[in-house]
């Protein structure tokens, strides 16, 4: 037990009721008689364990030895359990003040206590209990450390050192619902962190930001989440500009380019349109977008293979910023050379190597679109034991939407050929070319997401992939948009809807 404001509180205890025998009192001087003689008997009850009182029973909170129970206070009195009706009150003391005083009824009691409290009504003061700026029970703030009333001069505004604590409080509770929060709680919570708003305060939940500083500079950006708003901030972005700019390049793995300016100039040819363009003419517009992106950031002329953020070297990370800020691509036989090397490039486009133009193709037809199958994924169908024919099933669905065979890839992980319930099915589809296993110890699923960033192909999963969520800003973009759910009933297999933009 532990002893607060002269108040018992029990841990948290089950009782079984039908252990006792039910008497109702229906007047409120010989249930506090009751209560009084059973303050002074040791009650031994059944079970005692870890979790919610009452939790079947409907119980609010408990009072030293008296219980809330719906509608009623109970006191457990050896092997019997009294009962009288709440009518409204809080707590037994209050019950037992207002027949002292002679008030006809609960509204009637807590609409004086309201009104000390120069509040509108009980209706009022019931929901500054509820929300956790006033208790019930000691009749007086929640807290009262100097904590508090640091809090409550910076939410307020006062400088006198002075002051009632108790009437202070009201005003805290009015500030809090002008300013959007809804308990005492999460106004403490929120002015910690710098949200002087509740609604900012609120959405921002779940979302990870440190302070309300970060959250409402990423809402500027029109940033989703913390982890991107971190790694952007990490990488010296501040524009949106720019940061669109980074978003986009997450799609490409950092193998295939040096630096950003290479960067532009792949997001460049990607939004050309359909056929040639001339070389000469594509530098020149180039130089232009990579000035208008970071121009304001610019160190020295473009011609010059100089840094292009100038940012101080303090310590390694310093260094990967100028590396990756530095210009490669500083004059058109540079660009000759990337257009004709980069493998991003050749997907995107054909370079003439007489150095003239570079022609941008068309997008890939469907059948030349590959098709990554999370081969254990599908193989469990949502289900307890894994089956070769649920992905065969699959593999043959997409052939038939007009998916070429040969781009149509199942990975699996090694582990499948211990839990797959059809072995020969199994052992005869491991011989065919698309089926492919990750290797002992790596999930599968890194192979998958890998693939699908640098061949811009799709996933059929059912997978989330939620952890990669966390952690890659490239995952959390395009993953909802590229992986295709699905169905196997009966033989047949339903794709999600969103397949449709693909066929």
């Amino acid at each position: 037990m532990q002893k607060q404001n002269n108040t018992i509180y029990l841990k948290s205890v089950k009782f079984d009721f039908n252990k006792f025998i039910e008497i109702e009192i229906f007047d409120i001087n010989e249930f506090n008689s009751v209560y009084l003689y059973s303050k002074r008997i040791p009650i031994v009850v059944g079970n005692v364990e870890e979790y919610n009182p009452f939790e079947k029973n409907g119980v609010n909170f408990q009072i030293g030895l008296i219980y809330v129970v719906d509608d009623y206070f109970i006191c457990l009195n050896d092997q019997f359990c009294f009962k009288i009706n709440k009518k409204g009150f809080y707590t037994i003391e209050d019950y037992l003040d207002a027949e002292k005083k002679g008030f006809q009824d609960f509204k009637n009691y807590y609409n004086k206590i309201a009104k000390d409290l120069k509040l509108v009504n009980y209706e009022e003061y019931f929901n500054i209990c509820e929300n956790g700026f006033f208790d019930p029970i000691t009749k007086s703030p929640t807290e009262t450390d100097q904590e508090l009333l640091d809090m409550i001069k910076k939410i307020m505004g006062y400088r006198e050192r002075n002051y009632d604590v108790k009437s202070i409080i009201i005003d805290v509770y009015n500030k809090a619902k002008q300013i959007n929060y809804q308990t005492f709680k999460d106004l403490k919570k929120g002015f910690q962190l710098g949200y002087e708003n509740g609604n900012d305060y609120y959405d921002s939940l779940g979302l990870g930001f440190i302070n309300a500083k970060d959250y409402l500079s990423a809402k500027e950006l029109d940033l989703a989440n913390a982890s991107i708003f971190y790694e952007i901030q990490e990488k010296g972005f501040t524009t949106k500009k720019e940061i669109e700019f980074y978003i986009w390049s997450e799609k490409y793995p950092t193998t295939l380019y040096k630096n950003y300016d290479e960067l532009l100039l792949i997001h460049y040819l990607e939004n050309l349109p359909i056929g040639k363009k001339n070389v000469s003419k594509i530098y020149q517009e180039y130089k232009a977008k990579l000035n208008e992106l970071f121009g304001n950031k610019i160190k020295q002329d473009l011609q010059k293979n100089e840094v292009l953020y100038s940012v101080t070297v303090n310590n390694e990370s310093d260094l990967q910023k100028n590396e990756m800020y530095s210009i490669t691509i500083n004059n058109e036989r540079n660009l000759q050379d990337f257009l004709q090397k980069n493998d991003i490039v050749k997907h995107i486009g054909k370079y003439d190597v007489e150095g003239e133009y570079f022609e941008k193709l068309a997008t890939l037809k469907k059948s030349e679109k590959k098709v990554y199958l999370d081969g254990s994924n599908i193989a469990y169908n949502s289900k307890e034991k894994p089956y070769t024919t649920n992905i065969l099933i699959a593999v043959v669905a997409l052939e038939k939407l007009g998916f070429s065979k040969e781009n149509i890839i199942v990975i699996a992980d090694k582990s499948l050929q211990h839990r797959i319930q059809d072995r020969d099915a199994f052992n005869q589809m491991t011989q065919e070319s698309y089926y492919h296993e990750s290797p002992a110890g790596t999930k599968a699923d890194e192979f998958i997401i890998n693939f699908a960033k640098t061949e811009n192909a799709i996933i059929i999963s059912n997978d989330r992939f939620s952890d990669y969520k966390e952690n890659d800003i490239w995952v959390n973009l395009n993953i909802d948009r590229i992986r295709i759910p699905f169905s196997v009933i009966n033989e047949n297999v339903q794709f999600g809807e969103n397949i449709k933009h693909f066929i």
